[in-house]
């Protein structure tokens, strides 16, 4: 930079582009960058005014916008950003600019970026969320991604709420197949208690995630079958399963996970997992925007075959029976945060008591009388159950009376 004397073209102007006010610069230095012959030796010019720290905020990133929007494709100007991020009091705007400099860098040229990175965290930890959006748009090898996996991930626990966002989908930038496991696990568990807005801010990244990269849509499905301790379903879990249900290839895997962990918890009769499960699809269905998904959570408990005996060893009976308390606590939430859907809860719990699959053996060799009238029992205190569910959230004299026609 220093060199700028003899690279000046001589019908630069010198003292316009490092003295005059703003409209007077970007008139001078606009054609000047776009020239062949005078570019680098404006782009010097204009990194010197910046590193005398005399302008506002907004004029800084003006001009950072101006070199970086002519300049982006020179190498010389990632070299000048990042000896202006080591120079400068407004950091951010240049961290903010790097990914546009290094545009067309290969993973070697990218490498100053990288070290330049570690050095600036090391001295200043408010620059972390800055850093690792920038680290995000880079065109980084697996190796360089690799070894800002872990910084990245662990940040998610020191991060304020609104900057989740940025870690995430920097999180979800460097996925690959060897490390999907563990940054599904970070994103879970880093995001399992961030406030409801921030989870349906969220979603969306994930979903598109699940939907592009099997490895990772593998990963997120085994990840939701770890119920254990106080790992249920998150708010962020249930609006990523919510909205997989609209889509076709990952509709039934979605569903099943649903199913299963709501399973889980009652069977097991774990009142925490429970009740954490049900306050997170509170959460999910007050916020979703379309009342088909919102109906079907209640399907998939519905419509799901029941297995003669599932893995933990509990017979069909009792799964059975047992499906009906989340049945009744996902259908209270439905009428209750969604009152306008109360016609289509009544109409699927008493078309479910007649379903077979759901309720009698699906075994047709199944002669036992005794078997049989428990199979009607079971369908008669489901019919019971749901008119009682029905009857507490009446919308219009005699509705439970023509659905039961």
């Amino acid at each position: 930079l220093g060199l700028h004397s003899f690279l000046c073209p001589a019908n630069m102007d010198e003292d316009a582009i490092l003295t005059a006010d703003m409209a007077v610069l970007m008139q001078v230095a606009t054609p000047m960058l776009q020239a062949e012959d005078s570019r680098l030796a404006t782009a010097a010019l204009l990194v010197r005014r910046l590193q005398t720290n005399a302008e506002e905020e907004q004029e800084f990133k003006k001009i950072l916008r101006l070199l970086a929007t002519t300049c982006s494709s020179d190498q010389f100007l990632l070299d000048m950003m990042l000896e202006l991020l080591m120079t400068v009091e407004h950091k951010v705007p240049v961290i903010n600019s790097i990914a546009l400099a290094a545009a067309g860098s290969s993973a070697e040229q990218l490498s100053p970026v990288l070290d330049t990175y570690r050095d600036l965290l090391n001295s200043d930890r408010d620059l972390l969320v800055p850093i690792i959006g920038s680290i995000s748009e880079l065109d980084l090898s697996i190796s360089q991604r690799e070894s800002f996996l872990e910084l990245i991930s662990g940040s998610l626990k020191v991060v304020k709420d609104q900057d989740v966002p940025v870690v995430v989908n920097a999180m979800l930038q460097i996925t690959t197949q060897s490390n999907a496991c563990h940054i599904v696990h970070s994103i879970r568990e880093g995001c399992k208690n961030v406030p409801v807005e921030i989870s349906y801010i969220l979603h969306g990244s994930i979903v598109s995630s699940i939907r592009t990269r099997p490895f990772f849509a593998k990963a997120f499905f085994a990840g939701l079958k770890d119920i254990r301790g106080g790992n249920h379903l998150s708010t962020l879990d249930l609006f990523v399963l919510i909205a997989l249900f609209r889509v076709a290839n990952k509709r039934l895997a979605a569903k099943e996970a649903f199913r299963s962990a709501f399973l889980r918890s009652f069977l097991d009769r774990n009142q925490d997992q429970c009740d954490g499960i049900l306050e997170s699809l509170k959460q999910a269905v007050a916020h979703s925007s379309a009342n088909e998904t919102i109906m079907e959570t209640l399907y998939a408990l519905l419509r799901q075959p029941v297995t003669s005996q599932d893995r933990s060893g509990h017979s069909k009976r009792v799964i059975q029976m047992k499906m009906f308390s989340p049945i009744w606590q996902v259908s209270k939430i439905i009428l209750t945060q969604r009152p306008q859907l109360r016609k289509h809860v009544c109409t699927a719990l008493f078309a479910a008591c007649t379903t077979p699959h759901f309720l009698v053996p699906t075994n047709p060799l199944e002669n036992d009388s005794n078997e049989g009238n428990r199979d009607i029992t079971s369908a008669r205190i489901a019919a019971r159950t749901f008119m009682k569910l029905c009857l507490q959230y009446p919308r219009e004299e005699g509705d439970v009376a023509r659905f039961l026609r």
